[in-house]
């Protein structure tokens, strides 16, 4: 066994909690799932997990490797799971919009999780926003649209971004 491996073994319990929103101007579904750790007395930032094209990132937050990183950082990862509505053009994902309403359920969210946990901070932590494809398309228009909440954020392939006015 690695020293690597056998340090993300030893990953400590956290909490989880479920978030929705409704369907929105430009998604048909908004779920989240926070993950801290246990131990934590104050989070200083949210990793937040988005992946590719309608995926599901919320089992993403119960990966050992992510866990050991928030331990380490004192951070709470959320994956996040958004799905578009059906339209014609399926290869654009409208959700990726984060200005036309994902952006804004993630910040609901992220103020009723600094609510139902012992965490107010999480309303106003900074974003560390982590995307593949799709996720990172809507990482760079959620960073477009509120920059004050992004502490950082990465574009794992990405394939369509919006002009900063919010048009195709």
């Amino acid at each position: 066994m690695s020293l690597s491996y056998f340090a993300c073994a030893q990953v400590s319990l956290g909490q989880a909690l479920d978030e929705a929103a409704a369907p929105g101007t430009n998604y048909d579904k908004a779920e989240f799932r926070l993950w801290y750790p246990d131990k934590a007395r104050f989070i200083r930032a949210v990793l937040v997990l988005v992946p590719g094209s309608n995926a599901d990132g919320r089992p993403e937050v119960n990966d050992r490797f992510w866990q050991a990183f928030a331990i380490r950082n004192e951070i709470a990862l959320i994956g996040c799971h958004f799905t578009d509505k059906p339209h014609e053009e399926s290869f654009i994902e409208n959700y990726a919009n984060a200005a036309r309403g994902g952006g804004q359920a993630l910040l609901d969210a992220l103020t009723n999780f600094s609510k139902r946990s012992d965490h107010p901070e999480l309303m106003n932590a900074p974003l560390l926003l982590w995307g593949m494809s799709a996720g990172g398309e809507f990482n760079y228009e959620f960073t477009a649209w509120k920059p004050e909440r992004v502490g950082a954020f990465v574009v794992n392939k990405g394939g369509i971004y919006l002009v900063p006015s919010g048009t195709w």
